[in-house]
């Protein structure tokens, strides 16, 4: 699986107010390699661990999954599922409920929420479908209103085609 972080940035809520811990970190895991982060205590070390396994949601920022591109037609509604094939779908949560869409030909697949070790992930990964996942509800809530969307895992481009 090769993941993308792309300007992920996380604040944890502290009676003190909000605590900043992650601020545009971008980082590329490559499929197949060996990644070590390092750091001294406090540093985030375990944050980054925590919003790629999807157990926190970044503030901002994309998490990508695969290296590959699509421009599609994208669809948010999934009353009607006849026509999904080769259209990005947008959908809220990466869970095994939506494992259907694999089989309809999709071309991508982004979500408002999840981590790159979400199931949607994963089979992602495995069929080898571009996906941007836990892009967040500001971003995802703009992609809705876009009729194509460019999906580029490798280069880390979301954005209207």
């Amino acid at each position: 699986m090769h993941i993308n972080i792309e300007k992920v940035s996380h604040q944890y809520e502290t009676k003190q107010g909000m605590l900043p811990v992650l601020k545009d970190l971008s980082l590329s895991i490559k499929r197949k390699g060996f990644t070590a982060i390092v750091g001294p205590s406090g540093c985030g070390k375990s944050t980054i661990t925590r919003l790629v396994s999807g157990l926190i949601k970044p503030t901002q920022g994309s998490i990508f999954i695969s290296n590959k591109k699509t421009i599609s037609n994208s669809i948010y509604d999934l009353k009607n599922t006849s026509n999904l094939s080769n259209k990005i779908i947008l959908i809220e949560n990466a869970d095994p409920g939506y494992d259907w869409l694999f089989n309809k030909g999709i071309s991508g697949i982004i979500t408002k929420y999840g981590g790159a070790n979400s199931h949607m992930a994963i089979r992602s990964a495995e069929i080898g479908i571009p996906s941007a996942i836990g892009v967040g509800e500001i971003l995802f809530d703009k992609l809705k209103s876009y009729k194509m969307i460019e999906l580029d895992c490798l280069n880390k481009i979301l954005r209207e085609a």
